[in-house]
């Protein structure tokens, strides 16, 4: 029974599909649809939009603007400047901290990974530029 009603089926729809005409596309439509493309491309430009804007570089600034002030303002000249003295940044000197630079001594591994990291990171930033360049195009 269930061959039967598939021989049923196969003979309509080849006589559908006989039946049918072969449609066959305009004469300009390859420039139609080009011209479709085009205006998808146009339309999703990618334009450049900053990570932070300018109000908010705005807001910074006068946030540690205000905060220098207060700093300043609320400090007690007689025993420095409010917080920042209890950091004793006088009690460093240049010549201490230049010496203590070069004072430092590293592994090879430590050196090693350092080159590494500083290799990759180049490539990286090398690799993401290019690719950016690109998307932006």
């Amino acid at each position: 029974m269930k061959a039967q009603e598939n021989k049923h089926l196969d003979k309509l729809a080849k006589r559908i599909i006989k039946e049918g005409a072969l449609e066959s596309p305009s004469l300009n439509f390859v420039d139609n649809v080009m011209l479709q493309v085009d205006e998808l491309s146009v339309t999703k430009a990618t334009t450049y939009k900053p990570l932070i804007s300018g109000k908010t570089w705005v807001g910074i600034l006068i946030t540690i603007a205000i905060c220098a002030i207060l700093i300043f303002m609320f400090g007690n000249p007689e025993e420095g400047t409010g917080f920042l003295n209890k950091f004793n940044i006088g009690d460093f000197s240049d010549e201490r901290l230049f010496k203590s630079f070069f004072e430092v001594n590293l592994s090879k591994t430590v050196i090693y990974a350092l080159v590494f990291f500083g290799i990759m990171l180049s490539f990286q930033m090398s690799f993401l530029k290019y690719y950016y360049d690109k998307k932006v195009e």
